[in-house]
């Protein structure tokens, strides 16, 4: 309120609101309604593309993705690893940084596809798909869908762009140490056969892994942990038949987390139960490769690699990137790939195709909004109208008991304003808590980062316009009450 004599309209006003309650609650409660109903569909639509969007990056893991999902349609990495160093290099250039991923550790012919991760005591035991990222890898990748869920306090990390601990560079920086004594497992021999590898004596060079909070129940594992993994060579081919030997390998937990961009981690144990991804650094990664090929029959019929082979190539492109300019890079790429089964994902250009897409539907939001706020005024005025129409004489007890028309009038439009006020603040926490647990709810299984998105134009705008309506609605029938002498007013004619 404003005004002097604002402490005397407080009464009256509070008189008006509980005599005209019948008709107020009514329209309070449509108005509400309508206001929780545009804010709900204006907010739900914003989280749930959002929610995709998030999805969809957090799924692809960077700017531009190339990968291959099939052994046998090997990514020709090397070239483009040797281009994508030129390019960076090139004054002008849009490309900010790149890193390569493995394939898992068991996609070598000469190791078992039954690796396994456990404790010390072999139980319990799951497979798992053991994966080596490159030192850079979390500069390049969206890191702001990394979720940790535990972090090993006995190093120190450096920050990623987005203010999260690069686990990924203190693996490199910050190796583990220690040893213990674990015999050689045997899965498999042929009766007089014999072996006596010195090397699988002891746990030597303690592996440091990134592990899915899924297994923290599964295996009974966290940060504190030593870990086994088990990796089954094939050291000999007798009579048509590989002989697996298994190798034991300690490892220590880096972090536990429930996300990580380009990879599937979770929370939820049936994730781990099925079949946990597990990260290394790529030299530790390459040392096992070699220390496995050594064992294989394969060092016997094949030159061992110089590096591991690369299953997908991450690329960090400047937000100021146009889609010519990623195009170029794509397409200068695609000299090297040739097999159908390598896919390649530009996600700006995925998310501007989702943005055409939204447009329409938000166009189709605001249409709908409008006629519903439409309606909604015309009966925010209809109702205001009325309440001064249908109680003139009201207005003439009011003129009577000393109050000047200014003063009536304002309280016709206080009453309005107390009305469109109550209503728009209920709709406005109605609407989005619905829209916000419905999203919540979606999240809850996705894991992904919620971001609230809120139309605050559209908020605005209505309760702008709805301030107005309550405002001229209360006005204009009131004043002409004004033309009518006291009398008149009493007797309402």
């Amino acid at each position: 309120m404003w005004g002097s004599d604002k402490r005397v309209l407080k009464p009256v006003v509070l008189k008006n609101l509980s005599g005209h309650s019948r008709r107020n609650s009514k329209t309070a409660m449509m108005y509400t309604i309508c206001m929780a109903f545009l804010l709900f569909s204006g907010t739900v639509f914003r989280h749930q593309i959002n929610t995709m969007i998030d999805g969809l990056e957090d799924s692809s893991g960077a700017d531009i993705v190339i990968q291959s999902f099939v052994h046998l349609a090997p990514l020709n990495w090397e070239p483009m690893r040797d281009w994508l160093a030129q390019e960076i290099k090139r004054p002008g250039t849009v490309l900010q940084g790149y890193s390569f991923v493995t394939w898992p550790i068991n996609d070598f012919a000469y190791v078992s596809d039954n690796v396994r991760i456990s404790t010390l005591t072999d139980w319990p035991t799951h497979t798992l798909w053991l994966m080596g990222v490159e030192y850079n890898y979390l500069d390049v990748a969206f890191d702001q869908f990394m979720g940790v869920t535990e972090l090993n306090k006995q190093f120190t990390y450096n920050k990623t762009k987005n203010g999260q601990d690069d686990i990924v560079k203190s693996m490199f920086d910050q190796p583990s140490k220690g040893t213990i004594k674990h015999p050689i497992q045997i899965l498999s021999v042929s009766p007089g056969d014999s072996l006596n590898d010195p090397d699988s004596e002891i746990y030597a060079e303690p592996l440091d892994i990134v592990v899915g909070e899924s297994s923290r129940t599964v295996i009974s594992c966290d940060v504190t942990s030593s870990i086994d993994i088990q990796i089954a060579v094939a050291h000999s081919i007798s009579r048509g038949a590989k002989q697996w030997y298994g190798h034991h390998h300690l490892a220590k937990v880096r972090a536990m987390v429930k996300k990580f961009p380009g990879f599937i981690f979770s929370s939820y144990p049936p994730q781990a139960a099925a079949r946990p991804t597990v990260l290394v650094s790529m030299a530790q990664y390459e040392t096992l490769m070699q220390k496995n090929f050594n064992r294989s029959y394969a060092k016997d019929t094949m030159p061992m690699p110089k590096e591991a082979p690369r299953r997908a190539c991450f690329m960090k492109v400047a937000e100021t990137a146009t889609l010519i300019e990623r195009e170029d890079i794509v397409n200068s790429l695609r000299n090297w790939i040739r097999d159908s089964r390598i896919l390649i994902t530009d996600m700006k250009f995925l998310r501007q195709s989702m943005e055409v897409a939204v447009y329409v539907l938000d166009l189709f939001n605001n249409i709908v909004a409008a006629a519903v706020i439409t309606l909604c005024f015309f009966m925010l005025f209809v109702s205001f109208t009325a309440n001064i129409t249908e109680n003139a004489w009201e207005f003439g007890v009011l003129r009577a008991l000393g109050m000047t028309a200014n003063q009536v009038i304002r309280v016709y439009i206080y009453e309005a304003l107390a009305l469109v006020f109550s209503s728009v603040f209920l709709g406005f926490f109605i609407g989005n808590f619905v829209s916000i647990t419905l999203t919540a709810e979606a999240n809850l299984f996705t894991e992904l980062p919620f971001t609230f998105n809120f139309p605050w134009v559209l908020f605005a705008s209505v309760t702008l316009l709805s301030t107005l309506v309550a405002i001229f609605g209360s006005y204009i029938p009131a004043r002409v009450l004004l033309n009518k002498r006291i009398a008149s007013a009493l007797k309402n004619v």
